[in-house]
């Protein structure tokens, strides 16, 4: 591991004070040079009066990722080689000498107070709060796959309601009949990684990410660890503490994202045990479905063709909202997704952990 340092110089309102840092704001990237530029210059360009440092830590990037985050005058920590996002961010964690790492995406730009709210959270915290984040937001929505971000959002925090009622039922349930959108603050389960800061002192005290983790599972693996020390109550979101996140334009991202997270997750069972977390809706809808087809494929095709819109709610409210029929195409993209994680869980039982 390698590290660059930052040309020298400080910044009273805006940029980062590498010094003196409070904060020390990490982004984990591999091959990013296409989108880090507007990342990095949203984080430079932050309006605040409390003093952070900009991290890049390099994943064994093939372009020149490093090269441009050494321009922006982030502190760049190398990794030579692509070690996955579990390994980036035990970098972030040794390079950063704040006592909170606020961590995005190099495909994420923050909006001019994101450093001002979050050191504001962390000053009224709690002493036994370790995680605070907010929602991550689509940057536009102006592709299908966009939209469809916007109606399911692949990084969204995940509700404590997931531990406290873990069982096949109960997850059927919410599956069916997902509660409404909460704006309070609140408790939750984990931050996704896009828009989460870390008390470093209790995250290296419970050893930080597992470095087996490549991609998916990290954030919600190290939430659970410093849950267990800490309590369920150590991870808090905070909905006014907004990130937006470039998603990739086209439907086929979001496939691809749902099966690297089912492999990953399929990964982490195979290694933990434990309740798999599979998707049930894809379960439920063969149990519907398939005997039709055995006794009457015509009538099977028509059921498969009208139970994704019963099962997948909340795409009639859309409609209405958009005034536009595009959400109806939700609830089929839904269930493509569902069984590409499905996929992707059954891959990972059959590829463990690298050792």
């Amino acid at each position: 591991m390698t590290t660059t340092a930052p040309p020298s110089g400080t910044a009273a309102r805006r940029g980062a004070t590498p010094g003196r840092s409070r904060i020390s704001v990490a982004i984990c990237s591999h091959n990013g040079s296409a989108s880090i530029g507007a990342a990095l210059a949203a984080i430079g360009a932050q309006i605040h009066n409390v003093p952070f440092e900009l991290i890049v830590v390099d994943d064994g990037s093939t372009d020149d990722t490093a090269e441009i985050a050494a321009a922006s005058g982030a502190k760049v920590v190398r990794l030579g080689t692509n070690r996955g996002r579990g390994e980036a961010l035990q970098g972030a964690i040794a390079a950063a000498r704040g006592p909170i790492l606020a961590l995005t995406d190099d495909d994420c730009v923050p909006p001019p107070h994101w450093v001002q709210q979050l050191a504001d959270a962390w000053a009224r915290a709690p002493s036994d709060v370790t995680v605070i984040g907010g929602p991550v937001k689509p940057l536009a929505v102006d592709t299908f796959n966009r939209r469809y971000v916007a109606f399911r959002n692949p990084l969204a925090a995940l509700e404590l309601e997931a531990v406290e009622h873990p069982g096949v039922g109960a997850r059927l349930w919410r599956a069916l009949f997902p509660p409404p959108p909460r704006a309070d603050e609140r408790s939750v389960l984990s931050i996704p990684g896009a828009n989460m800061s870390l008390r470093l002192s209790a995250v290296r005290e419970v050893g930080g990410f597992d470095t087996a983790i490549r991609f998916g599972g990290e954030e919600e693996l190290l939430c659970r660890h410093l849950q267990a020390v800490f309590g369920p109550d150590t991870v808090q979101f905070v909905p006014h503490i907004e990130m937006f996140h470039d998603f990739r334009p086209n439907l086929s991202d979001s496939l691809r994202r749902a099966r690297a997270y089912g492999l990953s997750h399929g990964r982490l069972w195979r290694r933990d045990g434990g309740i798999p977390p599979i998707k049930p809706l894809p379960f439920l809808l063969a149990l519907l479905v398939v005997p039709l087809f055995a006794r009457w494929p015509r009538l099977g095709v028509a059921g498969l063709a009208l139970a994704p819109p019963l099962l997948y709610r909340g795409w009639l409210a859309r409609c209405r909202e958009a005034s536009t029929l595009e959400p109806v195409l939700y609830p089929y993209v839904c269930l493509l997704e569902d069984l590409a994680g499905m996929e992707g869980f059954l891959a990972g039982l059959r590829d463990p952990f690298a050792n």
